[in-house]
């Protein structure tokens, strides 16, 4: 989605021009009337001989970037999204759902979407022990998706998703796995059967990578 910058400038000169129009049909209306004193304008200035009047520069409008709510990844092309603060962010609940007729799975976080990298791995492996995932029959890859600065944790240590395993009933995704919680990082697995192109969707405080989709 674009934003179009072209409105407040519109409504600005649609109001001078509303004002303008108003002061002539006043005048128009009422020809003989006269104000009750007349003010001498004091002369206009001008610039001495041989000296330029200075000339003003045009504005130039303030950027206002909007970041694109969908992003294409695939086999050889990874998604990155860069965090916009360094708040951890807290995720709350992790689906795998069917959207538009294909399966997604969904990250939701408490507040405003942490930085993350999602690609394809061959050989996905838990962050802390270095041990390979198992892939599902099935499986023809693992999309893995790392969210940074994130955590799946309290203060305490609970964890504040209900499973770190979330299985799947549909046709491209077998199974999402968290892979790691650690030191601002959260990482997951997902097991899908078909290495293709994939789409990564924001909405609202959440994050959902659809393959097959772009």
């Amino acid at each position: 989605m674009k934003p179009l910058f072209l409105f407040p400038l519109a409504a600005l000169l649609l109001a001078g021009c509303s004002a303008a129009s108003g002061a002539t049909d006043d005048a128009t209306t009422h020809p003989d009337a006269t104000p009750e004193a007349t003010a001498t304008a004091a002369p206009a200035s001008t610039p001495e001989a041989g000296r330029t009047p200075p000339v003003a520069s045009p504005r130039t409008p303030a950027a206002n970037p909007a970041r694109d709510d969908a992003k294409a990844g695939g086999p050889n092309r990874a998604v990155d999204r860069a965090a916009t603060t360094t708040a951890t962010a807290t995720l709350e609940q992790v689906n795998v759902r069917s959207v538009n007729g294909r399966d997604a799975v969904s990250f939701d976080f408490g507040g405003a979407i942490p930085g993350y990298r999602v690609e394809y791995a061959s050989a996905p492996a838990q962050c802390g022990s270095g041990k390979p995932l198992p892939l599902p029959t099935g499986a023809a890859a693992a999309i893995v998706v790392r969210f940074s600065p994130a955590q799946a944790h309290d203060a305490a240590g609970k964890l504040t998703i209900p499973n770190t395993v979330v299985e799947s009933t549909g046709k491209e995704i077998l199974a999402a796995t968290q892979i790691c919680d650690f030191e601002g990082v959260v990482s997951w697995a997902i097991p899908v059967t078909a290495r293709g192109p994939f789409a990564v969707i924001e909405t609202n405080g959440r994050v959902a990578i659809i393959p097959g989709a772009n």
